[in-house]
């Protein structure tokens, strides 16, 4: 039996056949709104309706397909040329006060603690 899924190997392809189903759709709609209504301003309404629709519904077929648009003119050895980096991030360390030879003191304490220098040190708050 054959995986269901795409292998490494396989480019996708953009759904061609949703697209003309949008464009369908549209075209049919924009004529059963001329024929069936009759007063001009609801007319008007409902084909820009029907535009800003088939509009919105082609922008999401083209986000949906963005990666098999884009590999559409891709030649067959551009797998072997083309290297993707991936950065992976790290972690941020957290920041530990006596390793870098920081003081916490407490707010409010009248006693502070004084630096190697000899000057008072600033109360942190929390």
């Amino acid at each position: 039996m054959r995986d269901a899924g795409p292998t490494p190997a396989t480019r996708p392809r953009p759904r061609w056949r949703r697209l003309y189903a949008i464009a369908s759709l549209a075209i049919t709609a924009f004529a059963v709104s001329d024929l069936s209504v009759k007063a001009p301003a609801l007319r008007i309404a409902l084909d820009c309706a029907v535009a800003v629709a088939a509009w919105g519904a082609t922008l999401l077929w083209i986000r949906a397909n963005r990666v098999a648009l884009d590999q559409l003119e891709w030649c067959d050895c551009t797998a072997k040329t083309v290297t993707v980096r991936v950065i992976l991030s790290r972690p941020a360390r957290p920041v530990d006060p006596s390793a870098a030879g920081m003081v916490v003191v407490a707010a409010g304490d009248p006693r502070g603690v004084e630096s190697e220098t000899g000057e008072p040190s600033v109360p942190v708050s929390r």
